[in-house]
């Protein structure tokens, strides 16, 4: 284990495989679509960046927040 961790949330735009080479860990954070809630992976797993932007194009508004305090504690619980 280092004796450091760099964490940050998605909105830092790593791509997914710079951020695992250069060992940051990214917290994903959450947006409404539609009344459905998504959360916004640096790989883009629940809802690819094409589909995004096609949907924001055609009219639909995405709704973010900032990472609530459980979300947070939770992740330091899974790494330490």
């Amino acid at each position: 284990m280092n004796d450091y961790v760099i964490v940050t949330d998605a909105t830092c735009d790593l791509p997914a495989a710079l951020a695992e080479q250069i060992g940051v860990d990214i917290i994903p954070m959450e947006f409404t679509m539609s009344g459905k809630v998504y959360k916004h992976y640096p790989d883009a797993h629940e809802m690819d960046f094409h589909t995004f932007y096609e949907r924001t194009k055609n009219g639909e508004m995405s709704v973010t927040s900032q990472i609530n305090g459980v979300t947070y504690d939770k992740y330091w619980e899974l790494i330490l």
